[in-house]
Parts: C-alpha cells; sequence; structure tokens
C-alpha cells in the first residue's frame, strides 16, 4: 500500500509543470550526492581508480553547471521582466501561457486600493482602478475630462506639496500623504506611492502607483500626536520649576556631603534628559503634523556652538570626558537659531551618553569645498553604531541593540527629529560608525549669502 502512494505521489510530481532550472537544479544535486557517497565508500576501501573517475565526472558535472545553469536562469529573468513590463504599461503577453494581463485588470478592479497608470506628469490619468469611485466618490469619467483632473480633488494646503514631490520624483519612487475632498465635502487621507516607468532610452513614459485611504489611522495618529503636544507642554512648566531649584541648591554645596553631591548631580543629569525627550516629543509632534516652519536669518556658529558646548559641560565633566570644538570666528550660516541648537544638542547630547566615561568628542565646523554649505561634524569615541542597524538609524522610535544594551530610557526619537530639522532646513546628514569605535554625524547646511 505504501509503495502504491509513493508511486502515485511521483507520478503526479512528475508530471507537473516544473521549471528547467528547478529540474536541472534537483538533477545535479542528486548525482552530487551519490558522487560524494561513492567517493567516501571508496576512499574507505582505498580505490584509486573510482576516485580519479568520480572526480572527473564532478569536474565535468560544475562545468556544465557553471556554463549552462546561468544561462537558462538570465533566460527565465528576461521573460519575467518582459512580463512585468507588459503589466505596467498595461499591455498583454498574449503567447504566454502563464500570464494574461486581463488577470492583472481582475486583480486590480476587486481590491480596495486605487491602482493607477498617469502620463509622465502624474496629472492626466491614463488608467484607473474601480475603487477610484468608493474613495473619491465620483466617477471616473471625470478623469478623461482635461478640466476635472484628480489634482483638483486635493485640497488646497496639500496641492502645492503634492504637486512638488511629483516634479521631483520623476526618476525614483515617491511617497506622499495628502488630503482631498470627496464629492460630499468629505475630507479623506491619502496614501500614494508611485514610480516612473522609463523607456530604453531613459525617457519618462508614464507614472504608475497606487491610492489608500489611510483616513481612519491618520485620526488616530493626529489624536495621538496631538495628545502628547499637550502632555509635552504641560510638563514644561513644572520642570522649570525644578530646573530652577536645582540650579540654586547647586550654587551652595560647601555643606553637601559626598551622598547629597552624587544625588544633586544625578537629578541635573535627570533634568537634563527629561528636557530633552520633552522638547523631541514637541518637535516630533509639530513635524507629524506638519506645523513646523522655519524663521531663517543669518547667524554665527561658534556662538551657538559654545552656548550648546556649555549646556552640557556638567554632563561631560561628570564622566571625565574631553570634549573640543573647532570652528573659524567668521562661519555663518542662513538658518532657523532655535532649529539649529536643537540639532546640535542631540547630537552633543547623544555623542556623551553613547561615549563611555574619559572617551573624546569633537566639534568641528567649517566650509565645503564649494563655499556654499557649512558642515558641522560630530565625532565620538563611544559605542557605534552595528553595520546592519545603520540604514534605519533616522527612523522613529528606532534604537540600535547596542544602545538599548546601554540604557533602557531611551526614545529612539532624538536622531528623528535631527533628520527632519535638517531636512526643513534644507540641508543634509551624513552618519559613519563603526561598531565599539565611535560614531561621526555630519551636518551640511546653506552659508549665509551662498547661492544654490
Amino acid at each position: 500500500m505504501k509503495i502504491s502512494s509513493i508511486i502515485i505521489g511521483l507520478t503526479k510530481f512528475l508530471t507537473r509543470k516544473l521549471s528547467i532550472t528547478t529540474v536541472l537544479v534537483a538533477l545535479f544535486t542528486t548525482v552530487a550526492l551519490v558522487a560524494g557517497h561513492i567517493i567516501f565508500v571508496s576512499a574507505i576501501n582505498k580505490d584509486k581508480t573510482a576516485l580519479i573517475l568520480i572526480t572527473g565526472v564532478l569536474m565535468t558535472l560544475s562545468w556544465i553547471v557553471a556554463w549552462i545553469l546561468p544561462r537558462i536562469i538570465s533566460r527565465s529573468l528576461e521573460g519575467h521582466s518582459e512580463i512585468l513590463h507588459d503589466l505596467m504599461m498595461g499591455g498583454s503577453n498574449k503567447n504566454d501561457d502563464d500570464y494574461d494581463s486581463d488577470t492583472f485588470i481582475s486583480l486590480a478592479e476587486t481590491v480596495n486600493e486605487v491602482f493607477w497608470v498617469s502620463d509622465p506628469t502624474g496629472i492626466k490619468m491614463q488608467y484607473v482602478s474601480p475603487a477610484f469611485e468608493k474613495i473619491w466618490g465620483r466617477p471616473i469619467e471625470k478623469l478623461e475630462e482635461q478640466e476635472k483632473t484628480w489634482i483638483d480633488t486635493i485640497q488646497n494646503g496639500d496641492k502645492e506639496k503634492v504637486l512638488k514631490i511629483l516634479d521631483k520624483m520623476k526618476k525614483e519612487p515617491f511617497s506622499i500623504e495628502h488630503r482631498i475632498t470627496r464629492s460630499d465635502g468629505a475630507t479623506r487621507w491619502i496614501r500614494t506611492k508611485g514610480f516612473p516607468i522609463v523607456d530604453s532610452r531613459g525617457k519618462v513614459t508614464s507614472l504608475v502607483g497606487i491610492s489608500e485611504d489611510i483616513t481612519d489611522s491618520k485620526i488616530i495618529e493626529i489624536a495621538k500626536t496631538e495628545f502628547v503636544s499637550l502632555a509635552s507642554h504641560q510638563l514644561r512648566t513644572p520642570l522649570s520649576t525644578l530646573k530652577w531649584a536645582l540650579e540654586v541648591m547647586g550654587e551652595s554645596t560647601e555643606n553637601f556631603s559626598d551622598t547629597q553631591m552624587r544625588l544633586l548631580q544625578n537629578a541635573q543629569a535627570a533634568m537634563v534628559r527629561m528636557g530633552e525627550t520633552i522638547n523631541a516629543m514637541l518637535s516630533a509632534s509639530r513635524i507629524q503634523s506638519e506645523q513646523i516652519t522655519p524663521q531663517a536669518k543669518t547667524i554665527g556658529i561658534q556662538r551657538i556652538l559654545e552656548k550648546v558646548q556649555e549646556t552640557y559641560r556638567v554632563q561631560c565633566r561628570k564622566k571625565q570626558q574631553i570634549c573640543t570644538m573647532e570652528c573659524p570666528d567668521d562661519l555663518q550660516i542662513f538658518t532657523d537659531e532655535n532649529m539649529f541648537v536643537e540639532i546640535m544638542s542631540n547630537l552633543l547630547s547623544n555623542a556623551i551618553h553613547y561615549t563611555k566615561e574619559k572617551g573624546e568628542i569633537r566639534i568641528e565646523a567649517k566650509k565645503d569645498k564649494n563655499n556654499k554649505h557649512a558642515v558641522i561634524q560630530v565625532t565620538d569615541s563611544g559605542i557605534g553604531i552595528p553595520l546592519e542597524d545603520q540604514p534605519m538609524l533616522f527612523s522613529k522610535l528606532f534604537r540600535s541593540k547596542n544602545a538599548k544594551l546601554m540604557d533602557t530610557n531611551g526614545t529612539g526619537l532624538g536622531l528623528y527629529v535631527t533628520k527632519s530639522l535638517v531636512n526643513v532646513l534644507n540641508g543634509q546628514i551624513y552618519c559613519s560608525s563603526e561598531e565599539n569605535k565611535g560614531t561621526t554625524f555630519s551636518i551640511h547646511l546653506p552659508l549665509a549669502g551662498a547661492t544654490t
């Protein structure tokens, strides 16, 4: 009974439509295992003839695999790329038995997200799936009228942002969240993701994307953001009172015992840390709600860096760290001073926190080679950032694994806020790090009077 079941199962397996690649891989693997077994037995029996023969067979087989298999896989990938191209271009591949563009269209017409294909500008739609009518509350036929494009449904506060993204992202994928007004007057939040289709000459022929209704999750997110903002504001007043009280206590410590001094220093450090957390929460909530607008003016970098360095002098002294700063007297940038202070505070705070006692921290500012940007670097000899964690470094609430081991109380907001503020200031931020050796963060901001 078992033998017949095995035969039936094997027959079904063999009669399946398997790819040539799969069959060859299975065949070569089987031959290699059998040959390996023969070599092992021959070695035990000291049969040199069998060893030489099997080794020759394996070398020949290896040459065949190295020459034939890549070509088969290459043809397979080419075939699949053609299918993908046809799918994206809205065409059909009638010569392929396994693929029919009608299948894609059927799928697009049954899901809740809107699949769309537009002209290179992203404004005039060439194909829109039926989910558009459910989400937008408008008939698809309206999109065919030149004067009534989907851009008209975007609320005025978001329209400029969407058009700017579409114009900027014609050579790479894009993602954006925006509000629309339905035909019944209701506001809905939409997340749109897409990418350009490029022909053989590198010319963008169309944009392809997916739009989904994220109103429910966005309402929850906004409520959470508003709660965090309100809570942070309410915490600021008592925190300022406590900070002032600790500063007064720190002015007269002659009669303090060693224990009292240690408690005072711990309280001061905790107060600074709490202030950073509250500032990060407020900044994150403003960034999320897009309620952050820079008030740019010409400022001297040296003055700001000295101010930030002084703020964290107590923390450096407590860990016996050496913190040096080098900046030309006349180096100026055109930026928002408060945002710049917060950026540098976040970076210096992290450098101090994740550098062990008696470590070194260096702050350096200079002009770039083109004299268009100031480059401000914060370098430490700290724990560094694991290579696998670096791509997620500026993500919200993300902390590297070694940072979590060193301190379990971090928020994961500092670098997220830092990068967001740098983006608002039309700058760039870079990170270079090696685990257990240290980290360098580099900020590039426009120089005062520099032309872009």
